[in-house]
């Protein structure tokens, strides 16, 4: 049948896809949909609420006040326990901890205070995020509002605890640098109360570090010890001692000390610290000795672990020039390890006559160039 003139077959004034009147889209997410959309976003919101909330307690900056306190307090015993072992270096330690003591009570207070009136501040607004949470689990509308409350709430909550943090930082620094410096001396007595040599009646322990001796073929791994007198390396690694099918079932610790030299004979260190890709940089401390015996190599290059060169070459230096003595706390009258001078100097060998090398700093001997006799110094 014909259509009447004027008029258009049905449908075609409409859009493509068209519900309603002309231009209306018709809608792809049916009622049981928007609600489904409407929880999956309030649950979002409702966990991100759930941990803003959690952090309102600032219970993560009161645990950091009170561990920042127990160190503190705990300071004089480190200390005095790492004395009566014998370590006498770090002569500030004494006066770093009574200062960070008496320090401490009132930046406390200050801190409690003010995480009490930061709380006290966040109340209201917590109470008006959970209505407006309310609201939202049956108001999609409200989603957006409730949204926008939480990100300033947690921008505040973060400035709060920044706030809060500032008033004991500058403690908790100086005690996380003074307990790292006690941690190093402890690591040192272990090891040497560990280690397979022994020390000189006169001499005492200055700083040890993991290492390995990477211009030796075998490439050993150990311990790298500084005392007041000579440079140590010491090997001390597991070793297999048997395998099955490519993997290891027995192992064996291998300790032994390599070798050792006089701290005065370091002649000279180089420093180098190669940057690897997605690795952490490879600390490698080269030592040349200006003297070679059986006892040490004419140079050594070591991998360090723990630690960087630089802090080696100035310990290194201020042990070589006597300057770490400086560094001796006063015992009160207790017997401090001093490296003593000599009584006298050999300049010529009582073997052959010939003249006898310069004397450096921890020699013990001193060894004829021309016939090979080590002759002793007398201290």
């Amino acid at each position: 049948m014909a259509q009447p003139k004027g008029t258009k077959p049905a449908g075609s004034g409409q859009l493509k896809g068209a519900a309603g009147g002309p231009g209306q889209p018709k809608s792809t997410i049916s009622p049981a949909g928007a609600q489904d959309e409407h929880q999956v976003k309030f649950n979002t919101v409702q966990e991100k609420w759930q941990r803003v909330s959690n952090q309102l307690s600032f219970s993560d900056v009161y645990d950091r006040l009170e561990k920042t306190g127990s160190k503190v307090q705990g300071l004089d015993q480190r200390i005095a326990a790492l004395r009566s072992r014998g370590y006498h270096y770090g002569s500030s330690w004494e006066a770093r901890a009574t200062t960070l003591k008496e320090r401490w009570p009132g930046q406390q207070q200050q801190a409690l205070s003010l995480l009490d009136q930061e709380r006290a501040n966040f109340n209201l607004t917590a109470q008006q995020t959970n209505n407006m949470l309310t609201r939202a689990a049956t108001v999609p509308t409200a989603l957006l509002a409730l949204e926008n409350q939480l990100n300033s709430l947690e921008q505040g909550v973060s400035a709060a605890e920044q706030r809060i943090s500032s008033t004991f930082n500058q403690t908790l620094q100086e005690t996380r640098l003074l307990e790292q410096e006690l941690a190093q001396a402890e690591f040192l007595l272990d090891s040497l109360d560990s280690a397979s040599f022994n020390l000189y009646p006169d001499e005492a322990g200055v700083a040890v570090c993991k290492a390995k001796w990477v211009s030796d073929r075998e490439e050993p791994s150990g311990l790298l010890f500084l005392t007041n007198a000579r440079l140590l390396f010491e090997q001390r690694e597991e070793k297999a001692t048997k395998k099955v099918l490519f993997i290891t079932t027995e192992k064996q610790l291998v300790q032994e000390l390599l070798w050792h030299a006089p701290v005065g004979t370091v002649e000279e260190m180089n420093a180098e610290a190669q940057r690897r890709l997605l690795a952490r940089n490879k600390e490698l401390l080269t030592l040349y000795f200006s003297q070679r015996s059986r006892e040490s190599p004419n140079e050594a290059t070591l991998q360090l672990f723990g630690t960087d060169n630089h802090t080696w070459v100035g310990l290194i230096r201020r042990v070589r020039e006597g300057r770490i003595d400086a560094e001796l706390v006063d015992m009160g009258g207790q017997e401090v390890t001093v490296l003593p001078e000599p009584k006298s100097i050999p300049t010529q060998c009582p073997n052959c006559g010939a003249q006898l090398p310069e004397v450096f700093r921890g020699m013990r001997t001193v060894p004829c160039d021309y016939c090979g006799t080590s002759v002793p110094i007398e201290y």
